[in-house]
């Protein structure tokens, strides 16, 4: 063993204060002097260090077969105290962490969290270090996933020996050390291991780091600061360590890790693992057993719009949440925000819990918009002050200063007051003394609502200015805004117009023109009308457009990274635009004035690499929409006549909304689409494949005529010739003649 790593690691373990660990050989032993939680501690390493170890403390005499061990036992790290702890803290998550989530290794291999837990344990080379990679939108449990691999661990610890899993979360903060996370981990634990000790433990193969929401561990600069803690980490816990970075799917990737992180070695392993949504039965089969629902003939029809295939309320956060009594007003709104209409009703039963003496001094409308003004106040101070919770005593204050707009009576606000630590909408924090929401797609929307208005009025919130607003806020956004232009369109547009002049006057001042510029790239889908909108002269770091937003220009707008997957932007026009890296699958169209980016990555592959030979990307730019390439000589379509057929297109941006229900008729404000003059013969077209069907939904005289499609994607993909050759050929055969009828 080598003297000087073997003094480094034993002066972390010993008190402050006192002399620092003295070594010596003595033929092939190694002895060592220090002082460990008080009292004189001596060591006798056998076969140089690589044998039993002899820990003399006062008359106490213990022998352990391996420094590893000793190292695990209670005169170090107590590994016993962590397992018992853990368990505490984690059991009674079991119910919450009920909804089973898989997920997809780079091998190609799906594993549950028991495989994905063998998976690591394999064997590996030495003095090696393993990087898992664990990635997936927000909403899908990538938290809970780490949360039940470390109760996992700690309940088959004595029997299996696998490292324990400390689980590391950002907890919403940007400019963060990576130290100040590990000793906040620690002290939630009530463990006596120090942040410095934990990398010993990881060296030696008894602790696995996982840090969750890697992506958040940023400065207001850029990731740099995020990846050189990890590429110190790894130095660090070279030897038997492994550690799991867990982020949102457009942050990690591999070849990142691989170029940021200088100090991997080819030896290294660099594995991930892109975490699945449920299958639509595994979610009935959580509601039935697990949330008591009879699931018989009368919501046979209901969950299977709401659960169909890739849809939102698959995430189980989403479906952990989900009251039997939701379900049906969810979707006679025929929403195409699952998350919105859970809101809307929650806020509605908030309302009425405030007792006789609240609702008699505010009416209905009074009550929810104090609530949800209130919530609204509460994500934007989190994310003013960069944190996942805001202090009780901070909320009471706020209930008293949004409840002053709808009363003046002093015990009404006392109660609101009393009231406002208790909203559904929140939960204790790890320190009790402070409130969260329990996801941060709720909070995420609160505080686009609270985004909208503020930049609509003019106002630049602080969080504009100074935090890197990510791809899970912009998706977040962009749902928002979408959800919010079927009653309140003249507010989305009030809001891009004001935004267009905060993006222009605000360049390179702070971060308020990037962010804003990714917000109006986000709000496009939702303007609707005939207006053509312009955004120009920004650059951006990271922007999202999804489904098919409405006539745009952009001019000299420079995206560093760029999301289009499931939208189509054909309607978009660029001029003097540039893509550093454009995150794509099957599902996206481009326009032809559509730059060519630097870097491609495609998620409709197995191998998630990025593309960057040029010709591979403008092959692909052509195959979906872009300028054509001479490069490329593509075989035959079918239907390349009717590809800018009015037919196809309405088709098109019919499978790329996520509305339950489609409305038969109405403007484009409702619907988006559904003026269009080729609709009615869309809807019968899918009828007559067995592919949708109508319906009457609403409530009492509000019902309407709305259209379901069924699996929207296998439509979309039998349209592109994805699926088996004869049910290809058989759909687009039957296209065609509805198409010429």
């Amino acid at each position: 063993m080598n003297l000087d790593t073997l003094q480094s690691e034993l002066a972390a373990f010993a008190d402050l204060g006192t002399e620092p660990p003295e070594l010596h050989r003595s033929g092939d032993r190694l002895n060592a002097k220090l002082h460990r939680n008080g009292e004189p501690l001596r060591l006798v390493f056998e076969d140089n260090g690589n044998g039993r170890v002899e820990a003399r403390r006062g008359d106490r005499r213990d022998v352990r077969p391996s420094y590893r061990t000793l190292l695990a036992s209670e005169i170090f790290a107590d590994l016993n105290r962590w397992i018992v702890n853990q368990q505490r803290l984690l059991k009674p998550t079991r119910a919450e962490n009920a909804i089973s989530v898989d997920g997809i290794l780079s091998t190609g291999q799906s594993v549950d969290v028991k495989g994905f837990d063998d998976y690591l344990a394999r064997p590996r080379e030495p003095d090696a270090v393993r990087a898992v990679l664990i990635d997936g939108p927000a909403g899908i449990g990538k938290t809970k996933f780490i949360e039940r691999l470390a109760l996992e661990r700690a309940e088959g610890f004595r029997r299996t020996h696998r490292p324990l899993i400390l689980h590391v979360q950002s907890r919403g903060r940007v400019l963060t050390f990576l130290q100040d996370l590990i000793a906040t981990s620690l002290q939630i634990l009530r463990l006596s291991v120090t942040f410095d000790q934990v990398p010993i433990l990881v060296r030696h193969g008894l602790v696995t780091i996982a840090i969750d929401g890697f992506d958040e561990l940023g400065d207001p600069n850029g990731y740099d600061l995020a990846w050189n803690q990890v590429n110190e980490l790894v130095r660090q816990v070279r030897g038997d360590g492994t550690l799991i970075l867990a982020g949102r799917d457009t942050f990690i990737r591999r070849e990142r890790v691989e170029s940021d992180i200088k100090d991997l070695r080819p030896s290294d392993e660099i594995d991930a693992l892109a975490l699945q949504l449920p299958r639509p039965a595994v979610a009935k089969r959580y509601l039935e057993e697990e949330k008591g629902w009879p699931l018989g003939d009368d919501f046979a029809e209901l969950l299977d719009v709401l659960l169909e295939p890739n849809s939102y309320a698959l995430r189980p956060f989403f479906l952990s949440r989900l009251d039997i009594d939701t379900v049906q007003p969810m979707l006679d709104h025929a929403g195409d925000n699952p998350l919105a209409y859970l809101v809307d009703i929650m806020v509605e039963r908030e309302a009425t819990k405030f007792g006789d003496a609240v609702e008699t001094a505010m009416t209905v409308d009074d009550r929810e918009s104090f609530v949800r003004s209130l919530l609204r106040e509460a994500s934007r101070t989190m994310a003013d002050d960069q944190t996942e919770a805001v202090d009780e005593a901070v909320l009471a204050w706020m209930a008293e200063f949004v409840g002053s707009n709808f009363t003046e009576d002093e015990e009404v606000l006392r109660i609101l007051r009393n009231r406002a630590i208790a909203l559904a909408f929140l939960e204790n924090d790890d320190d009790r003394r402070f409130r969260r929401f329990p996801s941060s797609q709720i909070a995420n929307h609160f505080l686009a609502e609270e985004t909208v208005e503020r930049i609509g009025d003019g106002e630049i919130p602080k969080y504009v200015r100074r935090n890197i607003l990510g791809a899970d806020f912009l998706r977040a956004f962009s749902d928002l805004t979408m959800h919010i232009s079927r009653t309140r369109a003249d507010e989305v547009r009030a809001f891009f117009k004001e935004g267009v002049v905060v993006a222009r006057s605000n360049i390179g001042s702070d971060r308020t023109s990037r962010n804003v510029g990714g917000l109006l790239l986000a709000a496009l889908p939702a303007l609707g009308g005939d207006e053509m909108w312009c955004v120009e002269n920004i650059s951006l770091d990271e922007a999202l457009i999804e489904e098919t937003p409405c006539m745009a220009s952009l001019r000299n707008v420079a995206v560093n990274q760029l999301d289009l997957r499931g939208a189509d932007v054909g309607e978009l026009h660029f001029d003097g635009c540039s893509v550093q890296t454009l995150i794509v699958d099957d599902l996206t169209r481009v326009s032809q004035s559509f730059p060519v980016p630097a870097m491609i990555s495609r998620e409709d592959t197995a191998d998630s690499r990025a593309v960057t030979d040029p010709a591979a990307i403008k092959e692909w730019l052509s195959g979906h929409g872009g300028k054509e390439s001479e490069l490329c000589d593509y075989p035959a379509d079918p239907i390349a006549e009717f590809r800018g057929h009015e037919f196809v297109s309405v088709l098109e941006k019919a499978c790329r909304t996520r509305s339950f229900w489609i409305p038969v008729e109405g403007d484009d404000t409702g619907s988006r689409f559904a003026r269009g003059a080729a609709w009615p013969a869309v809807m019968r077209f899918l009828e007559e494949q067995g592919m949708g069907h109508r319906s009457i939904r609403g409530e009492g005289g509000n019902k309407n005529g709305f259209f379901r499609i069924r699996n929207r994607r296998e439509v979309f993909g039998l349209l592109w010739g994805a699926g088996a050759k004869s049910k290809v050929k058989a759909f687009q055969r039957a296209l065609v003649k509805a198409i010429e009828a």
